[in-house]
């Protein structure tokens, strides 16, 4: 299990709940948030940036039985109880030379990353996509500024969740019974506010604020059944 922050002047990266699973009960759970703004003295000109992100990540590694030689297919099912949310309050910047941009961000992303390790063999079998669930949503404000003004372009909008995710994740491959197997999962969330500026300044000020929660403070993350056939 582990947490990463980054952060800057005027912004703050927190932990609501750190990472943690149960390998006994298959429970476990996280929470991770991320707020942001421009500081008062953002009008500087040259290159300006502040924000803060913020990631936690559990990692469970669980044995699995293999009951005879030849191609088979492991399958976990998973309950997640998730809320997650993002919003941004933009700016405008100011006129500047030829190539001056102001970028503003607010990101919200959970992914989980699944394989079976091959510890007789010390190889990893996974399925083809890279990512067998990924959750994520962000808005972002480019700007690119000449010396009439700034052009706006505004993709994704603020948003939030809570409910209740079920799902699915199955490697299918040739297994020995006379090797040992590991079923690990990777699951990361992560959150990120992000203002900066070039060869220009903000004229206002901005904010913005992303978090996940597993749980919040609960166990929000439940691995119901882990299958070979």
């Amino acid at each position: 299990m582990s947490v990463d922050k980054s952060f800057a002047a005027c912004s703050h990266s927190l932990v609501g709940t750190r990472p943690w699973f149960n390998l006994s009960s298959g429970l476990g759970g996280l929470g991770v948030s991320t707020w942001g703004k421009t500081c008062a003295r953002a009008a500087g000109g040259g290159y300006y940036q502040t924000g803060a992100g913020t990631t936690g990540q559990i990692v469970m590694s669980i044995p699995i039985h293999v009951p005879r030689n030849g191609v088979q297919s492991v399958t976990a099912n998973w309950t997640l109880k998730l809320g997650w949310g993002e919003w941004l309050n933009a700016t405008t910047c100011a006129a500047g030379s030829n190539g001056a941009y102001c970028f503003q961000e607010a990101y919200v992303e959970l992914d989980i990353y699944y394989f079976i390790w091959d510890t007789t063999n010390q190889s990893y079998l996974r399925p083809n996509s890279l990512y067998g669930y990924q959750i994520e949503n962000s808005t972002t404000d480019s700007m690119t500024c000449g010396s009439s003004g700034c052009v706006s372009n505004v993709t994704g909008a603020s948003a939030s969740y809570f409910g209740t995710y079920r799902l699915s994740t199955t490697v299918t491959s040739s297994l020995l019974v006379s090797d040992h197997y590991q079923w690990i999962t990777y699951i990361t969330a992560t959150t990120d506010v992000v203002f900066e500026a070039g060869s220009t300044h903000f004229l206002g000020h901005a904010n913005g604020a992303a978090a996940l929660n597993l749980g919040a403070g609960g166990a929000g993350l439940s691995l119901n059944r882990l299958l070979v056939q």
